[in-house]
């Protein structure tokens, strides 16, 4: 690859913003990548952050919303994530607040209810222990988990004690 001057560099990665949501940190990165200092990396990230082409606090709420919506990702690891980018705690805490409770709810029901379809068990027990852990490696809260794993095994159960 090519050595891109400041100037490439620049163009290209306000190009590149313009298109999505980047941070400071990815931008650091993807300069020093190609070839750039990390001077030269921190002053084409500070440039574009005075441009508005990179913002974090929007970074961070387009990037909790995209997660939890679409890869069902729950907050601790959204804020995990967040944090391996730099982004600070107080754009971390606003992203997570915008998650609305009652969608952050039904994803995770729905995430259970899918996963207890696919899953093997011998026990009510063992379904439990395995959907709890399903959903912490998802990111999900230790009492969103509870309360909703017990919802969905009750539903379960209710459903086999039909048939």
């Amino acid at each position: 690859m090519k050595q891109k001057s400041f100037e490439e560099a620049l163009s290209s990665l306000a190009s590149l913003c313009a298109e999505s949501e980047k941070c400071k940190y990815d931008i650091i990165q993807k300069a020093i990548k190609w070839g750039l200092s990390r001077e030269d990396a921190q002053k084409i990230a500070e440039r574009l952050e005075e441009e508005n082409f990179i913002n974090e606090l929007r970074y961070a709420n387009f990037y909790a919303r995209d997660k939890y919506r679409f890869a069902k990702w729950g907050r601790k690891k959204i804020e995990y994530m967040l944090k391996m980018k730099h982004i600070s705690e107080d754009n971390i805490s606003n992203a997570l607040e915008e998650i609305p409770q009652d969608d952050y709810t039904d994803i995770l029901t729905d995430l259970l209810r899918a996963k207890a379809k696919t899953t093997k068990y011998n026990s009510t027990q063992e379904l439990k222990a395995k959907l709890f852990r399903y959903c912490a490696s998802k990111g999900y809260e230790i009492d969103s988990i509870s309360k909703t794993v017990n919802n969905v095994i009750k539903e379960i159960n209710s459903k086999e004690d039909e048939d």
